[in-house]
């Protein structure tokens, strides 16, 4: 699959996960502040919603499998043509006290084996 159709499915299944999400927070917001105007309900269900989405990728370990398998990542990778598992194991880059335990790259973008 080429990168393009590849962005393009991350981008449909992002946006098609994060609709319940956005969904919930609005009937929540429109309940909780039934006298908030209409654009500021739409503009504080964005950004909670957001905020939410983001804590549920990184509690259910889906940021942690975007680090190993998104686009961005595979990009980088053909682009530099390095050898990651050499450069990624560069302890200038992470002390190894950042906690990662499930291998692959940490937040620190050193790569840990299982």
């Amino acid at each position: 699959m080429d990168y393009s159709t590849k962005l393009l499915t991350e981008a449909v299944v992002v946006g098609s996960a994060l609709l319940p999400v956005y969904a919930l927070t609005k009937n929540f917001i429109t309940i909780i502040f039934p006298r908030m105007n209409g654009t500021t309900q739409e503009y504080t269900s964005v950004v909670i919603s957001g905020g939410l989405f983001h804590l549920i990728c990184e509690g259910s370990g889906l940021n942690d499998w975007y680090l190993d398998n998104g686009v961005a990542v595979l990009k980088r990778m053909e682009k530099e043509q390095v050898d990651w598992t050499i450069t990624l194991n560069d302890p200038d880059l992470c002390d190894g006290n950042c906690g990662w335990t499930d291998g692959g790259l940490c937040s620190h973008y050193s790569f840990h084996a299982n």
